[in-house]
């Protein structure tokens, strides 16, 4: 394998740059790295200087924010309320050496934060909860994706983010529940009872309820997924994902590991349905104490790309300066498959490594000068400068949320039926959500049933390519309407708490359409929405459907800020 990287290195030349990897770093929120424009300047000169070209800056850690969000409170470390991620990617993007900028956002884990706006604090229901009602699992207070609210809310959260700047990925990290007795929030406990005609509370290792919550995050992810290729299909969508424990051999043994059985995150399924562009494991081993480990999972995680891309995450801080090193020559060998990953993320930014003597050192200049110059510690990895690898292929995508009409309540567990060059089947998610991806060009009929609604179908011609359709189906219980609804509104500005300015999808003329006060989330240009009319009350209800994107001007002229 070494050669076989000379190799590669002697085709290089100043114009021309014939290898393809990323070479980043994950760049944590609690520490120093861009909180000020100092620290950003310092991050991305060492950034460049050892060569890398990417970067994954957590930019929400605790539900809170290090931009301006729509629905978070800003960081309690942001006093002045400093934008780091417009400052961040106005210079990661310029220069003759440009640095790609992922928002790393925690998704479940948001505990932590005292601000009257943080989501804890608005919705403490949306809480995970033990089977013993415990709200700390050892790690983070977590809101549970079994929650409509909860799923809602970080939903919009991701999108927010690719809406308004200019990031070249968004990225999960804890998209996951706290552990095998974690996820029994009562609201999505009663969806899985409603669904499944049971009472009182399963337990933790019942086989149904293991599917339902590990379905709840997937779910979160699809939904996130979907949204984001119908806003900015070049967005990459990542995730940090879990490899604790020994690496599985097949998949017998994959569906015995951590990830899949106690934390619910079937991140092998993501990337076998297309849910990720980049998966980044988190092979978090000292070559020391668990090479083994490390190996297994470099193995496992390659031979399961199903043609998306592998960024794999070595965990600097545990080992020293030539261990990494060696880490970064396994990740570029191929697997006895054949696969090849497509990169490596260090972990971290901050804690660079630790010396022989075990003893750990943060930002170390040593570290960074060492990926990219001679050193003590080696032929350096990164001699070379590379381009980012290209985004995975395009995907074709069928989404759509199923509502009653007129009430626009999500109908849960309807049953999707796609037919066509290919067939396949879903339920509708704990807000009435639905997509297929990665789908085959040629006409296709959507059919969407659930007892006590009439049937709707939709055909859809899908070509190669990303391409997005919606088919947002509104359903009357029983066939007939009380009210009326439709859909494809586009909020043109939200005129203070209780109104809106809609687009009307059949005159094309602006319409002020006024909104019950008690929703829970607050609209914003480029939304599109559904409009139902409720017989006997003056405010209609209004539900979200799709997004566009928009500049930060507008949203600053909308009132948002």
């Amino acid at each position: 394998m070494r050669f076989v990287w000379i190799v590669c290195l002697l085709a290089l030349t100043p114009a021309s740059v014939s290898c393809q990897e990323y070479r980043a770093f994950w760049a944590d929120g609690f520490s120093a790295g861009f909180r000020s424009a100092q620290e950003t300047d310092t991050l991305l000169r060492r950034l460049r200087e050892a060569n890398c070209n990417g970067v994954w800056a957590q930019m929400r850690k605790r539900g809170d924010a290090q931009y301006k969000s729509t629905y978070d409170p800003w960081a309690r470390e942001n006093p002045d309320h400093w934008d780091a991620l417009k400052y961040l990617l106005d210079n990661a993007h310029a220069g003759p050496q440009p640095i790609k900028v992922h928002a790393w956002l925690n998704t479940c884990a948001v505990g932590g934060d005292k601000d009257p706006g943080h989501i804890l604090n608005r919705h403490p229901d949306y809480i995970s909860l033990s089977d013993k009602g415990e709200t700390y699992d050892n790690e983070a207070r977590k809101i549970d994706p079994g929650s409509p609210g909860a799923n809602d809310w970080t939903f919009r959260v991701y999108l927010d983010v690719m809406r308004h700047y200019d990031v070249d990925g968004i990225h999960f990290d804890f998209v996951r529940y706290g552990g095998s007795h974690w996820g029994y929030n009562p609201v999505s406990l009663a969806w899985f009872n409603a669904l499944n005609n049971r009472i009182g509370a399963p337990a933790f290792d019942d086989p149904a309820y293991q599917q339902w919550r590990r379905d709840n995050v997937t779910n979160l992810v699809r939904k996130v997924y979907a949204h984001a290729k119908a806003v900015r299909p070049s967005v990459e969508v990542s995730a940090a994902t879990i490899t604790w424990g020994d690496g599985p051999a097949d998949l017998e043994q994959w569906q015995r590991s951590s990830a899949y059985r106690t934390v619910y995150q079937d991140w092998r399924g993501w990337m076998e349905e297309g849910l990720l562009d980049i998966n980044c494991p988190m092979m978090y081993f000292s070559n020391k104490a668990h090479r083994d480990y490390w190996l297994h999972w470099n193995e496992f995680a390659k031979d399961h790309k199903y043609n998306r891309q592998l960024v794999v995450g070595a965990g600097i801080w545990l080992n020293t300066i030539p261990a990494t090193f060696e880490q970064i020559a396994d990740v570029r060998k191929p697997s006895n498959n054949g696969k090849k990953a497509d990169g490596v993320l260090l972990y971290s930014y901050g804690g660079t490594n630790t010396t022989q003597a075990g003893r750990a050192q943060e930002y170390n200049e040593e570290f960074y000068r060492a990926l990219a110059k001679p050193s003590g510690a080696g032929e350096p990895p990164f001699a070379r400068s590379a381009a980012a690898p290209p985004q995975a292929s395009a995907q074709a995508i069928v989404k759509g949320f199923v509502l009653s009409d007129p009430w626009l309540a999500p109908i849960v567990g309807a049953e999707v039926t796609l037919s066509g060059p290919a067939s396949r089947t879903a339920r509708t998610d704990i807000t009435g959500f639905y997509a297929f991806v990665g789908l085959l060009p040629g006409r296709y009929t959507v059919h969407i049933a659930r007892p006590g609604f009439p049937v709707a179908t939709r055909q859809i011609r899908v070509s190669s390519g990303w391409q997005v359709h919606s088919f947002n189906a509104l359903l009357a219980y029983g066939g007939k309407s009380r009210g009326e609804a439709s859909d494809g509104w586009e909020v043109l500005r939200v005129e203070g708490p209780s109104a809106l300015a809609l687009r009307n999808p059949h005159t094309g003329k602006a319409q002020r359409v006024a909104i019950r006060p008690d929703f829970p989330l607050p609209f914003q240009p480029g939304d599109i929405v559904a409009v139902g009319k409720l017989p006997g009350l003056s405010q209609p209800s209004v539900r979200l459907t799709g997004m566009r994107a928009v500049s930060r001007e507008q949203a600053r002229g909308s009132g948002r800020h």
